[in-house]
Formats: C-alpha cells, structure tokens, sequence
C-alpha cells in the first residue's frame, strides 16, 4: 500500500537524546528526501533526561511535525526504582530492601508497560485526525517505550485495512535480557499478552537484527511472512566533511 504519504508516530524525539532516537529520526529525514510527505507525531516536552539540540538541525525542512501534549512521565534514563533491573537496583540495607519491593510492585502493577501511556491517547487522537484529513495509508510506530504501540492497536481497529501500519521494534520487548528473571512475574505475563497483541495486529513487524527476530519467529512462526530485519547503519552525510587521517601504526577509536 503506497499513497506517498506517512505517518510516524515517535516518542523518542528530538531534542530528546540517547541512542534511542537516531534510528526513527534517520527514517524521517530519508524517507523526506525520498519524496513522502510525511507527519510524524511527537510529544511536546522531551520525554528523557538526556537532552541533545544538535539533533534538532537533523530534522528536514518539508517533515510535517506535529508537537502533542500528554500525560507520560519525564523520569532519568536509569532511575533506581522505575528499574526492571531487580538484583542491580535492589538496597542491600533489609529495611530499605522490603520498602523498594513495596515500591517496585505498585510501580509494575500501575505502569506495567511504561511511564510514557499518559502520551498514547493524545497521539491516538492526533492521529486519527492527520489520517482522516491528509488521506495517509501508511503509519509508523516505534518502540521502545512500548506504550507506542497501542496507538496502533486503536488506529488499526478504528481505520482496518485502509492503513498499513508497520511496528518498528528497536529492542525486543518479551525478549529483553531483564525479562522473566527480574520482573515480577504477572507484568512478564502481561507483557507477553501484549506483545503478542501488537505483532497480530500490525501488517509488519521489524527488527533491528535477525536475532531478535528469530526469537520472535520461532515462538511465533506465523511472524515469518510478516517481519523483516532493517539493521541499525550509520548515515553518509554526518561523514561527509571528516577528513582522512592516516596513521602510521595501529589506532582504536571508539
């Protein structure tokens, strides 16, 4: 389904930073130069702690962005008790220890997706409004955070197949190497519902390598004929002004 126009859904953007952000940010402004018209739809405040402007002057002249406003939680990129992350974030102290598990049950039981499900019906409702006037066939949704993924849900529910939704997973979500070990076990549950939830209801999933996606499609082999792996790269024109250095002995940068 191609009408040559798109809309992306993207909550981590700039000036957000993080390693987060470039994949989503690298499909905008390429699929601009490639002549879509797209929308991409993006929360009004940054949603990190991690703040980097110089990702602003990536953003192409002729993308349609649409800043909306939500009710997701700003919190530090690696805050101690909002971790999944038990055994590394867990006091060693016994009294601090029983009140963080106090602490980290009611946080899994009210966010067990994410903190940023405040944003979802605001970008839902934005959503449906660009889908309706600009005609856009065409939606991408990437995750994490996750909750992204629920306004796909809603729109394919709403709109069927007049849209192609595609869900860009930029890490496994069920898979993750802190699942099922260090979270509480009805959030994996619930995790696993949903997850299941989002790849039935998009036309395509993708993944970031052929691991990830593997694990995805021997527990769901009928993911086969719908997923697809799109690596992460780097982009040529953030290189074309460095200059060649030669050395004459073996150099590691990193």
């Amino acid at each position: 389904m191609n009408n040559q126009k798109l809309l992306m859904i993207i909550n981590s953007f700039p000036p957000s930073g993080g390693s987060g952000v470039q994949r989503p940010l690298k499909f905008l402004k390429y699929s601009c130069h490639a002549g879509w018209e797209v929308h991409a739809i993006v929360p009004k405040k940054p949603t990190n702690t991690i703040i980097d402007y110089s990702l602003l002057a990536e953003i192409p002249a002729e993308a349609h962005i649409h800043k909306v406003r939500g009710l997701g939680i700003k919190t530090p990129e690696y805050a101690k008790i909002t971790s999944t992350c038990f055994e590394e974030t867990t006091p060693q102290n016994p009294i601090e220890r029983q009140f963080w598990r106090l602490i980290k049950f009611f946080n899994d039981l009210l966010f067990p997706i994410d903190k940023q499900i405040g944003w979802v019906p605001f970008a839902t409702h934005k959503a449906i409004q660009l889908i309706k006037k600009h005609n856009i066939k065409n939606v991408y949704i990437t995750a994490s955070p996750y909750s992204s993924f629920l306004t796909g849900i809603h729109l394919k529910k709403k709109f069927g197949n007049k849209i192609f939704w595609i869900a860009d997973y930029r890490d496994p979500w069920q898979f993750a190497i802190y699942m099922k070990k260090k979270i509480l076990p009805f959030r994996q549950r619930y995790i696993e519902k949903m997850d299941e939830k989002v790849l039935t209801t998009c036309d395509m999933a993708v993944f970031v390598s052929d691991s990830d996606r593997n694990n995805y499609t021997q527990k769901y082999p009928w993911l086969e004929s719908k997923s697809c792996t799109i690596t992460n790269g780097y982009d040529e024109e953030d290189f074309k002004d460095v200059n060649p250095v030669k050395f004459s002995y073996p150099t590691l940068f990193y």
